[in-house]
């Protein structure tokens, strides 16, 4: 249960991070995540939330929170096409990287699509613009509502699939350059390749 609990959460934090969004970016005119920030984040996940500290810098991100009472760090690193997930208190961790034609489950088909935009919105203090997008005709149907800065921080995400609801709420958002290692593998961790297959697998997909 722990290992698709965990699953379920990184495909979302994924989603949320954008890397399977960069189709929607370049073709809909969404603004680009350019800034580097830190910032407070619960994600709700049906009826589950999960507090996380965020830190993203040049499309990594890296997210710190708990599940079980147990620290976790998941590190994204969209350029490589790479998921690392991490233990630290044990010094384990897994590592997934996509290989040619590969991407996180439903999320490349976003490219295709051509967000709606609903106008402005100030949330957590930040004045954002709000994009709808929605795709009911696919085999695994489901709409998503985003609130951008115009520097393309997701301050605000909504989704729905035949899976459940999705929410990310960021706060506290601090723009500035963040410490290089945070995306980094610490050293002594030991790292378990796992490929997309047995992802969707723990996901129960």
């Amino acid at each position: 249960m722990l290992y698709r609990q965990v699953a379920q959460l990184s495909l979302f934090l994924a989603f949320i991070s954008l890397v399977g969004l960069t189709g929607v970016v370049e073709a809909a005119g969404i603004p680009q995540r350019q800034a580097s920030y830190s910032a407070d984040a619960v994600f709700q996940i049906n009826e589950r939330q999960i507090a996380s500290k965020v830190y993203h810098h040049e499309g990594k991100e890296r997210r710190e929170f708990r599940l079980a009472g147990v620290p976790q760090v998941l590190i994204m690193r969209p350029s490589e096409n790479r998921v690392v997930y991490l233990l630290p208190l044990i010094n384990v961790g897994m590592e997934l990287t996509l290989g040619p034609g590969e991407s996180l489950p439903d999320l490349r088909q976003f490219a295709s699509l051509k967000p709606k935009k609903l106008g402005r919105e100030k949330i957590s203090g930040l004045s954002t613009t709000k994009y709808d997008v929605e795709r009911l005709k696919a085999k695994n149907p489901y709409t998503v509502t985003l609130w951008l800065t115009d520097d393309g921080i997701p301050v605000q995400a909504e989704a729905s699939d035949t899976r459940g609801d999705y929410r990310m709420l960021q706060s506290n958002i601090r723009r500035g350059v963040q410490d290089a290692s945070l995306f980094e593998v610490p050293e002594g961790i030991k790292l378990a390749p796992v490929d997309a297959e047995t992802l969707r697998g723990f996901f129960g997909g």
